[in-house]
């Protein structure tokens, strides 16, 4: 089979849908040397990252320098040119969000993580909000096939999109086994000295932007701090998305001066230490469509409080403290639970560790192949 997917996202820091792409790519890499992949880039400044991708002979990079904006219009508006002109002929074109890359030969898949763009449009801009609420469900019926990775999504795309439940494929994303290495004491000191975390944090990995709800997560934050906890620190994992104007107004909030650490983009490298030595993983977003952090906090042995909403309570189980996110008073009282509670951590720990390996991006590689092979009539 000759195969083409779209490595576009995977251009900028690895978030979200760069993230699976880059593990879906790395780990078919490793168990198919068969078939032949051709990873399709455009852009005009960023290059494909090849220094993080080790790709054997049967895997080539098509990259131009195309403007995205220009190759995203006339692909959105014309369809033109299809992927075949610029990499010839494939069986198998696959795209890892909502919208098609034209083909005019061979089967089309997408990959829908979340249609959160058509449940809250006022909390999304841009290109997904003009784009995707035009043509998500045009492409899901025009697809092949479509991959959601959560039953959660899987029931969203088929209330919404209006597509037939045969027609998707729930296929969950994983968590890289680099989360599950412990580092020695030693390293896990010498980050926290690197970020001055000299005491107990919590922790959020995400973007911060509204969907992620964390001006709930500081006000719940104030509480403790009420509480008696002076101590504990909140560190923000992430980059500033939009309308963060709120979260700014209560970050100015007395009670959290110098309390709240916000890191940016980290490298996988630090992030896997801010994990392990946190107290938790404190993630109240609205809505997700699988929530990488959340197995990446299981996989790295500590707890979760997350919110009870969306495709959360089906990825973490029992493994978590769930909790109503528009209450910052229920927030608050989960976090005190497992700050006090040692019992309590020690359990949703364990339980979490063993959660997280249910989720593996060699076993997304696998059923995507298979998908792949089938949708081919090779399997």
């Amino acid at each position: 089979m000759r195969i083409a997917i779209d490595l576009r996202p995977a251009l900028k820091k690895g978030t979200g849908v760069g993230t699976y792409v880059q593990n879906l790519v790395e780990n078919l890499a490793l168990i198919d040397q068969e078939n032949r992949y051709y990873l399709f880039s455009s852009s005009l400044r960023d290059r494909v990252p090849r220094e993080r991708m080790s790709l054997p002979d049967n895997f080539f990079i098509k990259d131009y320098r195309i403007p995205v904006r220009v190759l995203n219009y006339m692909w959105h508006k014309y369809r033109f040119p299809p992927v075949d002109y610029l990499i010839g002929s494939v069986n198998i074109s696959h795209s890892p969000h909502p919208l098609l890359m034209p083909a005019k030969k061979g089967k089309r898949i997408i990959t829908i993580h979340d249609l959160f763009f058509w449940t809250h449009p006022e909390l999304t801009r841009g290109e997904i909000k003009r784009d995707y609420l035009t043509l998500a469900e045009l492409h899901a019926h025009q697809a092949d096939a479509i991959i959601a990775v959560s039953e959660h999504t899987k029931k969203d795309i088929i209330q919404f999109l209006k597509v037939p439940e045969n027609k998707v494929r729930v296929i969950y994303e994983g968590v890289a086994e680099s989360f599950r290495h412990r580092l020695s004491s030693q390293s896990l000191a010498l980050l926290r000295k690197q970020f001055s975390l000299d005491s107990d944090y919590l922790l959020f990995v995400g973007t911060i932007e509204p969907r992620k709800n964390l001006v709930n997560l500081l006000r719940a934050f104030q509480g403790l701090v009420k509480r008696g906890f002076k101590g504990l620190k909140l560190v923000i994992v992430g980059e500033r998305g939009w309308h963060t104007e709120e979260f700014d107004r209560e970050l100015q909030s007395p009670a959290l001066k110098g309390r709240v650490l916000i890191t940016g983009y980290l490298h996988p490298e630090q992030l896997v230490g801010l994990y392990q030595a946190a107290r938790m993983l404190t993630y109240p977003s609205l809505a997700e469509g699988f929530g990488l952090p959340l197995v990446e906090a299981m996989a790295s042995g500590i707890p979760v409080v997350s919110s009870n909403t969306s495709c959360i309570p089906e990825i973490v189980g029992d493994a978590a403290i769930l909790v109503d996110p528009q209450r910052p008073d229920e927030i608050e009282q989960a976090i005190c639970s497992l700050l006090t509670d040692s019992e309590l951590t020690e359990k949703l720990t364990r339980r979490g560790l063993e959660r997280s390996h249910r989720f593996s991006w060699k076993e997304t590689a696998e059923q995507t192949l298979q998908l792949y092979q089938q949708l081919a009539g090779e399997g």
